[in-house]
């Protein structure tokens, strides 16, 4: 099994930047390459839900159903129907509070590739670091969305 961490302090509260992952339905609008992220079911969010993420290029697909969650903490998907040379993949979001306006929101990936040795070599060479860019933009992207969310939400008069 391979393991790919990526962690990312942002300038954004634990309790925005839980607010863009647990929008489950909406991660194309932060997440490089992909381009929709309709549900499949009708839990929005929380144990159960799936969506299915399309990416941009190559009309290419995969399913993601939430397997574990933790209110304003941490949730974990199982990925199927997936183009990647994996059996299997699970990914783990958490999100940790270290001041008032600022977290660290982590991801990691548990895999196992195909191919024996030539898949081996394939992760060390290409998936490693394809997937640890792809996962660095998803992170900065998440501080990014949910800046300009607030910069575009309008201030209630009370």
């Amino acid at each position: 099994m391979s393991v790919l961490e990526r962690e990312i302090k942002i300038d954004i509260s634990a309790e925005q930047a839980w607010s863009v992952l647990a929008d489950f339905e909406n991660i194309h609008a932060f997440a490089p390459g992909i381009k929709a992220s309709p549900l499949l079911s009708e839990t929005k969010n929380g144990v159960g839900a799936c969506r299915r993420c399309a990416f941009s290029m190559g009309g290419m697909s995969m399913v993601e159903t939430i397997t574990a969650w933790e209110e304003g903490r941490s949730f974990t998907i199982e990925l199927s129907e997936f183009p990647m040379p994996f059996h299997r993949g699970v990914m783990t979001f958490m999100v940790t509070s270290l001041l008032d306006n600022q977290c660290l929101v982590k991801a990691v990936l548990n895999y196992d590739m195909k191919y024996g040795f030539f898949g081996a070599i394939m992760n060390k060479l290409m998936i490693r670091p394809m997937m640890g860019m792809q996962f660095n933009k998803l992170l900065k992207g998440i501080e990014e969305y949910a800046k300009k969310s607030l910069a575009t939400t309008p201030l209630s008069v009370g």
